[in-house]
């Protein structure tokens, strides 16, 4: 069996880190809101958790193909990064549910009931907290969700006055 030459590992690599790239948008997509009967739920869905999963085995492919070290060193962090993303879009869902807001994340999940929910702020630190990284939503998510967040305290307030 003849070896590849150094120039068609370099193209080989090359076409896997491209494929890889072509798919990784996917996996950068603004995340889906779903309205349900008394809850929201945000999330990625499947799709953009296996696309960027797919790219880190493409990329861990590619760094077993490229023929110089530092490359295979470069792109065997690129696999692990898109790696991650995967694993965190699969991972990730917020719920505003009827009994508090319940986060998962890749690290954990939390549960906050409306009860003990005080005050919405941008960026500022609390007892209990569920961090929502709003950047990559597009604005009608961005406001459903404040609409829905504004509700259940505005309900849970009054449930608690009474």
């Amino acid at each position: 069996m003849r070896a590849m030459s150094t120039r068609t590992r370099w193209i080989a690599a090359l076409g896997l880190v491209i494929v890889a790239a072509a798919i990784l948008p996917v996996a950068l997509r603004s995340p889906r809101l779903t309205l349900l009967n008394a809850a929201l739920r945000i999330d990625y869905g499947w799709v953009a958790g296996t696309a960027a999963l797919g790219a880190a085995i493409l990329l861990a492919a590619a760094s077993a193909t490229a023929p110089r070290r530092w490359a295979q060193a470069l792109l065997v962090l690129c696999a692990v990064a898109a790696g991650g993303l995967g694993g965190s879009r699969l991972r990730y869902r917020l719920e505003i549910q009827p009994d508090g807001l319940d986060s998962r994340e890749l690290t954990g999940s939390t549960l906050v009931p409306w009860g003990e929910v005080t005050h919405v702020d941008r960026g500022t630190r609390g007892e209990t907290q569920i961090r929502v990284d709003t950047a990559s939503f597009e604005g009608d998510q961005r406001a459903a969700l404040e609409r829905a967040l504004a509700r259940r305290i505005i309900e849970s307030t009054k449930a608690a006055a009474q």
